[in-house]
């Protein structure tokens, strides 16, 4: 049997996927100790989805348990959709929901099991609507373990945490960066296992990320560090990345410093210094484009018949869609393709959109291997591709209905009645400041009535909420109010 490590169980729901990103980013490794996740998903969820953003944001290793297993110490078990999770003896065991469960993996089941267990563990409560985990932070409290709660005006749905909180039974209600700080100061006193910022640096880069590291300016930390080299390529490059969550552009710089070996304090600013042409490749490594052709599939099937209404209607004007983070350009042309099988005489325009100039210029070109047109069913690739040398072209009845620009969404005034806007996966990576201006920017370039769409792990704040009525909440689709 795998020997007893420390265990730290975190439950979210709605809004928790950005703070778990946000926790790790900012959480040290720990040798004996490892994280149990209960994120609230649909039983048909996307967990391999959910471990791969996880994954991308720490150097802790993340694994989707798929039966009993003995917990291992570094590691982060991120429990699978339509499953719960509990701990008897160090060992994980999944289980169906019963019927009282509303939501899975449930939050209750896995907090009340650790509060059983000999040892004296750690439950956290993120973003999240409702009240799961409140019951069974409760009982780990009574038996001595420590509790958390993320601060509710930091959560972007604070029901959760507020519910816990209320009951008295929450040790520690802190925004995510001090849940972080004090978390490791818990594992380093009970059990003298946290590894040091400088050990990490030395045996995990790249992808080690430390958010203490100091430059040669007295006093001066990572973020301080980081808020220069915005400054900078915001005069060198016209981007500004301000907007964007710390964390997520701490680890990218890491990675960028550790690629050119100039990770000790104070290095790469003076190597940027001595080499400005650096912000350049600096922007490249702080933009994210990824992207595939239908990506999430079944988003693409809910918004086929939306299509066919639009390509149906007697209007004379074009149906325009807008898509938003286009990256290099396989989700335009996806909208493209499930246009053309409309067979409607209406003529589409599509503006896509992304920060990225070599992204961009990628998009132009319309040129994939083959590889990437795995997803595209057989009869459409012929259709709308053309074999070539170096992989395939898409064909010019696709390309005349694609504009590609790049653009700084968060500074552009875009066009307006636009009858579809896909934003996938671009709001995760912004403050809450300039989510809600985005929100608002996307509202007021939507046609009455008109669709929006956002990633499978992106919820809408608030203020989103009030602007768009959800069509399908699971899938992220919305319309216009």
């Amino acid at each position: 049997m795998t020997a007893p490590c420390s265990i730290v169980a975190i439950a979210a729901s709605a809004g928790g996927l950005e703070a778990l990103l946000t926790l790790f980013s900012a959480l040290p490794y720990s040798t004996q100790c490892c994280f149990i996740i209960a994120q609230h998903m649909a039983k048909e969820g996307h967990s391999d989805l959910v471990a791969s953003l996880i994954r991308r944001e720490t150097h802790w290793p993340v694994t989707i348990p798929v039966t009993t297993s003995g917990l291992k110490p570094g590691m982060i078990y991120l429990l699978p959709a339509g499953k719960n999770g509990s701990i008897t003896n160090s060992q994980l065991y999944l289980s169906e929901p019963d019927a009282y469960c509303f939501s899975s993996p449930c939050a209750d089941v896995l907090f009340t099991s650790l509060s059983q267990e000999q040892e004296k563990h750690t439950g956290i409560i993120l973003s999240g609507a409702g009240s799961d985990g409140t019951k069974g932070l409760q009982a780990l409290k009574h038996s001595g373990g420590t509790t958390f709660a993320q601060q509710p005006e930091e959560a972007l749905f604070n029901s959760m945490p507020c519910s816990a909180i209320t009951t008295g039974c929450i040790d520690y209600v802190l925004p995510l960066n001090q849940i972080a700080a004090q978390l490791s100061s818990t594992i380093l006193a009970r059990n003298d296992c946290s590894v040091s910022t400088s050990n990490v640096i030395h045996d995990l880069s790249p992808t080690n990320h430390s958010l203490t590291s100091r430059s040669d300016h007295p006093g001066s930390t990572a973020t301080d560090e980081l808020k220069r080299l915005i400054e900078q390529l915001r005069q060198y490059t016209g981007v500004n990345f301000s907007g964007y969550k710390e964390e997520t552009l701490l680890r990218r710089l890491e990675k960028r410093k550790a690629l050119l070996g100039k990770e000790q304090n104070g290095h790469y600013e003076d190597y940027v210094l001595q080499h400005p042409q650096e912000l350049a490749c600096l922007e490249q490594s702080l933009l994210v484009s990824v992207s595939s052709f239908f990506r999430d599939q079944e988003v693409f099937n809910l918004l086929h018949p939306l299509l066919n209404n639009l390509a149906g209607s007697l209007s004379p004007e074009p149906a325009r869609i807008l898509v938003a983070g286009c990256a290099t350009g396989e989700e335009a042309w996806s909208h493209a393709i499930l246009w053309q099988t409309t067979h409607t005489q209406r003529p589409l325009e599509i503006l896509a959109i992304d920060l990225n100039k070599e992204a961009i210029d990628q998009a132009c070109q319309g040129l994939y291997p083959e590889q990437s047109l795995q997803q595209i069913d057989k009869g459409w690739r012929d259709s709308f591709f053309q074999p070539v040398r170096e992989g395939y072209q898409v064909r010019p009845e696709l390309k005349n209905m694609v504009t590609f620009q790049q653009t700084d969404l968060l500074k552009t005034e875009l066009s307006q009645n636009f009858d579809i806007i896909s934003c996938r996966n671009l709001m995760i990576y912004l403050k809450r400041k300039q989510q809600d201006e985005l929100i608002h920017k996307l509202h007021d370039a939507l046609c009455p009535k008109g669709i929006l769409v956002t990633g499978l792990t992106e919820s809408l704040s608030p203020e989103g909420q009030g602007l768009f009525a959800p069509l399908d909440h699971y899938h992220r689709i919305y319309q216009r109010r």
